[in-house]
């Protein structure tokens, strides 16, 4: 089985230049936890995920919970500012560069190894250098499901 058997093929893409506000919503607009950053050639400059928008929960201290966002420590009173300075800023600011990609010729055993060794949850696939889908956790537990079913 190959990268190509597995990927999804149907990919929402941003440019370097598009505003996290609207990539924000493309990805809740689409149900997807990642969007591949491409060039005017269709070349894979980036990926923005979730992770890439720093929302995570910190507990600091006996201050309770605090998120981070980008770098900056948002409490309660400062929510609001540091969202509206996120969403202004352009994708490629914010965006993981150089992401790691997979052929899609490449057998399933590369793309898991791909995947573990470099500690990813996604990987885009490439042709010719070119974007052509994309592989997740979630593809791979398709691969998984449909096996135990044959």
């Amino acid at each position: 089985m190959l990268a190509s058997d597995i990927m999804t093929s149907s990919i929402i893409t941003v440019s370097s230049e598009t505003l996290v506000s609207e990539a924000a919503q493309m990805m809740l607009n689409h149900n997807v936890s990642c969007l591949p950053v491409v060039d005017n050639n269709e070349s894979v400059i980036g990926i923005l995920t979730h992770t890439d928008f720093g929302l995570n929960h910190k507990l600091i201290g006996s201050s309770g919970k605090i998120f981070m966002v980008l770098g900056t420590y948002a409490t309660p009173d400062n929510f609001e500012k540091v969202t509206e300075d996120l969403l202004s800023q352009k994708v490629g600011d914010v965006m993981s560069k150089n992401p790691i990609t997979i052929d899609y010729n490449k057998s399933i055993a590369d793309v898991i190894s791909s995947m573990i060794s470099n500690k990813i949850n996604r990987l885009p696939v490439l042709k010719k250098g070119k974007l052509i889908g994309i592989i997740s956790r979630h593809d791979l537990l398709k691969v998984l499901v449909n096996k135990s079913l044959l």
